[in-house]
C-alpha cells in the first residue's frame, strides 16, 4: 500500500516538472508590451535661464592716467588711496602716481590735455563747475575760461588736499615782462619831459623874436639857432617822441598781462580725471604701488549710476537671453526680491587676475578673455548693493496658460506633420497638433481645428 502510494506522488512530481515544447515555447516568448502615458496639462509655460550675478552700478568706467604735455618720464604707482567696495564722490584722490595726486571729477567731455590759465572750452567750463560745487568759487571769471579766479581756485584745492599746486610759465618771464613795463615807463617820462622842456622853450624864443620887433632891430645867425621854426621842430620831434613811447608802453602792458594770464596754477592731464557720474564706487583696483602706469590700463574701474545686476552666461545661454526678457533677481542675504528686465547682452573683455587673486586671498581667479555678460536693470534697493543675487531669466514664456505634453509626447510624421496620440482605455487615436514654447521637457500643443486635445487626456511617451 505504502509503495503504491510512493508511486502515485512520484507521477505526480514528473508531471509538474516536465514541460511540452510548446509551454516550454510560450514561456520563453517576451511579456506584452507595456504604454507609458502623460495627463495632458494646461499651465503657464515657461523657459528660464538660472544663473549667479552681483549688483552694482549699472556704468562702468576705468580710471586711466596719462602723462601731462612735455612729460617724458615712465610714471609709478606711489600710493593707492582706494579699494574695492569703496565709494568715490568729486574731488577725491583715488591715487598717487610719481607723488602727485589722481583726482576725480564730474563731467562727461573726457580728459585730453593739460588746463591751464588762458586756456578756453567746454572742459574748463567743467573744471569751473566742478570746483565751484567743492565750495572752491572761480570769481568772475567767464564760463569756459581759465582766468585769475580759475587760478586762485585751483590753487585753493590743491592747499586743501595737502599737495602743492603745479604751475606753469617761467617767473622769470613774468619778472622780465615787469621790468619791460618798467622799462618803458621810464622813457615815457623822459619823453613827456622833453616834450615839455621844448614846448617852454618855443613858448620863450616867440616871447623874444616879439621883442625884438618891436625894438626894430635885426636878427643875427647866432639867433636863428633859437628861432620859432626851430623850436617848433623841436615840439613835432619830442611830441613824436612821446607817441612812441605810449605805444611801447601799451605793447609792453600787453605783454606783461599776457605773459601773467598763461602762467600760475594749472591741473595737469595726469592728475585728474572727468567722470560721467559721481559719486561711483571702486569694482576693481590693479594700480599696485611701485608699478609703471600703462596708459591703455586702467588705475580703477568704477561703477556709476542706478543699481544694476550684471550676470555672466554660459555658451548655451547666449542665444536664449536677449533684451528685454522678464528677470526675477533674489538676493538670499539681503531677503529681497525684485522684478526685473535684461537691459543689454554684450560681450566684455576680461583681465586676468587669477595671479592677483591667488596672492591675496589663494583662491583662483578670472582669466583673461571675452565674456558674454548680461546686464539686468530694476528698481533695486541700496541694501542690495555688491550682492551675489540668484537670477532667473524668463528666456521664453506663454504669458498665459496653454495646453503642454512632454517633449516625449511628440511625433513626427513623414509629411511632416506633428502629432500626439491620445490614449483612453484601449483606443487610441492620432491628435494632429502644432507645438509652441517649450521648456523643462514639456511642450505647448495646439491641436489642429478639426482634432480635440484637452487638460486632463492621456497621451502616450512611449510604447
Amino acid at each position: 500500500m505504502g509503495a503504491a502510494m510512493l508511486g502515485v506522488l512520484a507521477g505526480m512530481a514528473a508531471s509538474t516538472w516536465v514541460k511540452s515544447p510548446r509551454e516550454v515555447t510560450a514561456e520563453s516568448e517576451p511579456p506584452p508590451p507595456t504604454r507609458l502615458t502623460e495627463t495632458v496639462d494646461r499651465r503657464v509655460l515657461e523657459e528660464t535661464v538660472v544663473l549667479r550675478g552681483t549688483v552694482g552700478f549699472d556704468r562702468t568706467v576705468d580710471v586711466r592716467v596719462r602723462p601731462g604735455e612735455g612729460e617724458r618720464s615712465e610714471p609709478i604707482v606711489t600710493a593707492v588711496q582706494s579699494s574695492n567696495g569703496d565709494d568715490v564722490k568729486a574731488g577725491q584722490v583715488v591715487a598717487e602716481v610719481g607723488g602727485r595726486p589722481v583726482v576725480v571729477w564730474p563731467g562727461s567731455v573726457p580728459t585730453y590735455r593739460d588746463l591751464r590759465p588762458g586756456a578756453e572750452g567746454d572742459d574748463v567750463a567743467q573744471l569751473q563747475a566742478a570746483l565751484e560745487n567743492a565750495g572752491f568759487g572761480v570769481g568772475s571769471d567767464t564760463a569756459g575760461v581759465y582766468g585769475p579766479g580759475t587760478k586762485d581756485a585751483v590753487r585753493q584745492f590743491y592747499d586743501s588736499i595737502g599737495y602743492p599746486v603745479p604751475t606753469t610759465g617761467d617767473e622769470a618771464e613774468v619778472r622780465a615782462a615787469a621790468d619791460e613795463v618798467e622799462a618803458a615807463e621810464r622813457v615815457l617820462e623822459d619823453a613827456r619831459d622833453a616834450l615839455e622842456h621844448a614846448t617852454s622853450a618855443a613858448a620863450g624864443n616867440a616871447d623874444e623874436d616879439g621883442a625884438t620887433e618891436s625894438g626894430g632891430g635885426d636878427s643875427t645867425d647866432d639867433h636863428d639857432a633859437g628861432s620859432p621854426d626851430n623850436a617848433a621842430t623841436d615840439v613835432d620831434e619830442a611830441t613824436k617822441q612821446v607817441e612812441r613811447a605810449e605805444e611801447d608802453l601799451e605793447d609792453a602792458r600787453e605783454a606783461y598781462h599776457a605773459t601773467v594770464a598763461t602762467s600760475g596754477p594749472m591741473v595737469p592731464r595726469s592728475e585728474y580725471v572727468f567722470l560721467p557720474e559721481l559719486p561711483a564706487r571702486v569694482v576693481r583696483v590693479n594700480a599696485r604701488v611701485g608699478e609703471t602706469v600703462n596708459a591703455d590700463q586702467a588705475l580703477l574701474v568704477l561703477s556709476s549710476g542706478r543699481l544694476a545686476v550684471t550676470a555672466d552666461l554660459q555658451a548655451r545661454h547666449e542665444r536664449l537671453v536677449r533684451e528685454g526678457q522678464a528677470v526675477k533677481v533674489l538676493s538670499e542675504a539681503a531677503d529681497s526680491s525684485v522684478e526685473a528686465e535684461v537691459a543689454a547682452v554684450e560681450r566684455v573683455e576680461r583681465q586676468d587676475t587669477s595671479e592677483q587673486d591667488d596672492t591675496a586671498s589663494g583662491s583662483g581667479g578670472e582669466e583673461a578673455g571675452s565674456v558674454a555678460q548680461a546686464r539686468i536693470r530694476g528698481d533695486f534697493p541700496d541694501k542690495m548693493a555688491g550682492a551675489d543675487v540668484r537670477v532667473t531669466i524668463i528666456a521664453a514664456s506663454t504669458e498665459e496658460a496653454v495646453l503642454v505634453v512632454p517633449t516625449t509626447a511628440i511625433f513626427g510624421d513623414p509629411d511632416g506633420t506633428t502629432r500626439v496620440i491620445s490614449v483612453d482605455g484601449e483606443r487610441q487615436e492620432r491628435v494632429e497638433v502644432t507645438t509652441g514654447t517649450s521648456a523643462d521637457g514639456f511642450v505647448e500643443v495646439t491641436p489642429a481645428e478639426d482634432q480635440t486635445l484637452s487638460e486632463g487626456d492621456e497621451v502616450l511617451v512611449s510604447e
